[in-house]
């Protein structure tokens, strides 16, 4: 299909010299992208109409940049731990995210839908009805945190120059089927896939380069020497070869690092552990 974008109205050719005219109805956040596209900065992609609404995909040129260090990110039920390396595997800084605010939104809903259940059991139109209505308004709050915590995590990627390491995900859902009901239900509610999808998103969009790494026995090695470490209390692990105690989640953006690059030591990051909240 011919067509001539031109911001508020797209023409579709019909034949030759003739066309038909459609106005758009165009969000302030749409204008954005369109404008964007008129300073040469974007491009349109292909165009899809269907009955009521009109798909125009915008295309943005990006130049990969070279980046001078290298992010690892450990993504968690509880927290999200990252650390940035310098080439030479010298830690610069190590943070983690307290990302309970995810549990809150899963166990309010989920408590809201025992509620309707309870009280609608002999109503099961309007059951289904309330039950879609509160699932979509979960997964609206679900992603637009995650789309907070991809934001804040690319901003210091971008602060450092950064390519990015992750975690390869793909067999998770095995490992998954393997553990406790209740477990299964919790982790099938935290969707890390999703998170990393906007991480490696918006990471390209700003010309970062996102790469993935086997995850196996990154919590359970040690970094430096690559004996199996011992628990030490709540969180923390130690190596009995080394005679050094790392916390579990911090040993876990170390070994995504030392996997990429097989470096064989780390020196550490002048401050300790950063916490944070989000």
């Amino acid at each position: 299909m011919l067509f001539k974008f031109e911001g508020d109205k797209i023409k579709i050719i019909t034949a030759p010299r003739k066309f038909i005219t459609i106005n758009l109805v165009v969000s302030d956040y749409q204008k954005k992208f369109i404008e964007e596209w008129k300073n040469g900065n974007f491009k349109i992609g292909e165009v899809i109409i269907k009955k009521d609404s009109i798909i125009i995909p915008f295309k943005k040129v990006v130049n990969p940049k070279n980046f001078e260090h290298i992010m690892t990110i450990d993504i968690n039920e509880k927290n999200i731990t990252y650390s940035i390396f310098d080439k030479d595997g010298n830690v610069i800084k190590t943070t983690r995210l307290d990302v309970y605010k995810l549990k809150r939104i899963h166990e309010n809903f989920s408590k809201k839908r025992e509620k309707i259940q309870k009280k609608l059991s002999n109503k099961p139109m309007k059951l289904k009805t309330l039950m879609e209505k509160y699932s979509g308004r979960e997964k609206r709050k679900v992603e637009d945190y995650l789309h907070k915590i991809s934001k804040f995590l690319i901003s210091e990627a971008l602060k450092y120059n950064v390519k990015i390491l992750m975690e390869d995900l793909t067999n998770i859902r095995e490992a998954v089927n393997k553990k406790s009901k209740n477990f299964r239900r919790r982790l099938n509610r935290w969707n890390f896939s999703k998170l990393q999808f906007f991480i490696e998103y918006k990471a390209k969009w700003d010309g970062l380069d996102v790469e993935y790494v086997n995850p196996s026995r990154t919590s359970k090695l040690c970094p430096i020497c690559g004996c199996k470490l011992d628990p030490n209390g709540q969180r923390l692990l130690k190596c009995n070869n080394c005679n050094l105690v790392f916390d579990r989640d911090v040993v876990a953006t170390f070994n995504l690092f030392k996997k990429s690059q097989d470096v064989g030591s780390f020196r550490s990051p002048e401050r300790s552990l950063m916490k944070s909240s989000y």
